[in-house]
């Protein structure tokens, strides 16, 4: 099977060669990509589909990374969320500023976190 080349931009791209000697499968060890696989878990062979061939537990490796990325991200949103709307309720104007400049968020922004997190608590 030849070797699959990361895509531009991922972090298994980003870390770029690693020195003579070193192999991609090597640049893969470092990064963790197969020290995240359960050593109890079954090796799967390489798969087809409509004649391409792929490896099964590459896929199942990158689809769980996506999701748990995805999970962090809407908590992290929602904690920041959560801190603007403090901020904003305790000290109006001052914290407006503050936070548009920390943030890069717009009034309309803070206003839409506000709001999700009146959702989320019941206020609205």
């Amino acid at each position: 099977m030849p070797e699959v080349e990361p895509a531009a931009g991922s972090a298994w791209h980003e870390v770029g060669e690693l020195g003579p000697g070193r192999s991609s499968s090597h640049r893969s060890t470092v990064l963790g990509r197969h020290r995240r696989r359960d050593p109890g878990t079954p090796h799967v062979p390489p798969a087809t589909m409509d004649g391409m061939s792929f490896d099964i537990a590459a896929l199942e490796l990158a689809t769980q990374r996506w999701r748990e990325a995805a999970a962090a991200l809407d908590a992290a949103r929602t904690d920041l969320e959560a801190v603007v709307a403090q901020a904003l309720r305790e000290d109006g104007g001052e914290a407006e500023a503050a936070v548009a400049e920390v943030t890069g968020w717009s009034r309309e922004r803070m206003r839409e976190a506000v709001a999700a997190v009146d959702e989320r608590e019941g206020h609205a």
